[in-house]
């Protein structure tokens, strides 16, 4: 509790940013928002129109946005665009990728207009979490601890959509989720302080735990805290409910 307390108290020198990792072309995959967004411009010179300009600048968002969209980790081996390649779901996810939306539009009078494009990741991975979910098990006497935050920072880790967490030589959970939340949720969200409003996914009791390795989608516990969690949420619903939530460098 006493890192839990730190942690929120470093927040309030300032605002905790989102997690955000550059996509190329003017890409972000928004781990915090679980957003793939891009930002787009166009100009309406000459005889052009602000509404010319505008639909100029959303023919590229399609191909730039799902061109950035196949770049995000699955697991450790699979990528979106594998998904997308692959015969089991790459129909479910190529119709995906075409429902992406303009969250923010902006004018100005010299004729330019700005678009930011963001297809919701939820969406694009619902077809695979859905394929991995399990029957969740009988609701048992629940743990006190109402999630998991993991702090991974500082670090050789890079977010994924499911991350694994092992420890003691055994693997303590693999981002599945229950069949009666994963049409909906993910598995994970990261944040750069437990202070962030994406944090309140793992409840106003989660358990706290510091990764003491990471492989490029693994963390790995140290044996005390490994067997905290193994304690706490091996018979529980909790983890596959997606409250889980890592901290990871902005």
């Amino acid at each position: 509790m006493i890192l839990w307390l730190g942690m929120a108290a470093l927040a309030q020198e300032g605002e905790p940013v989102d997690v955000r990792r550059d996509a190329g072309r003017d890409a972000v995959i928004n781990w915090s928002e679980l957003s793939v967004e891009v930002e787009t411009r166009s100009h309406a010179g000459g005889a052009a129109t602000r509404k010319s300009a505008e639909a100029e600048a959303r023919k590229v968002l399609g191909p730039r946005l799902a061109g950035a969209a196949r770049l995000v980790g699955v697991t450790t081996d699979i990528t979106l665009g594998d998904l997308e390649e692959g015969p089991a779901l790459g129909a479910s996810v190529a119709t995906r990728m075409a429902r992406w939306y303009v969250s923010e539009a902006r004018y100005y009078s010299s004729g330019r207009v700005e678009l930011v494009g963001e297809l919701d990741l939820r969406e694009l991975l619902k077809p695979w979490t859905l394929s991995g979910a399990e029957e969740a098990p009988a609701r048992g006497e629940q743990p006190s601890y109402t999630g998991l935050i993991v702090d991974a920072r500082g670090l050789d880790f890079e977010p994924v959509w499911a991350p694994s967490v092992r420890g003691v030589g055994a693997t303590l959970w693999t981002g599945t989720l229950w069949e009666d939340v994963a049409y909906e949720r993910a598995p994970v969200v990261y944040v750069s302080d437990a202070a962030h409003p994406a944090a309140m996914r793992a409840g106003n009791n989660p358990m706290f735990v510091r990764a003491a390795s990471a492989e490029p989608s693994v963390l790995e516990l140290a044996d005390d805290d490994a067997v905290r969690v193994r304690t706490a949420f091996s018979e529980a619903r909790t983890l596959g409910d997606g409250t889980v939530v890592v901290v990871v460098d902005p």
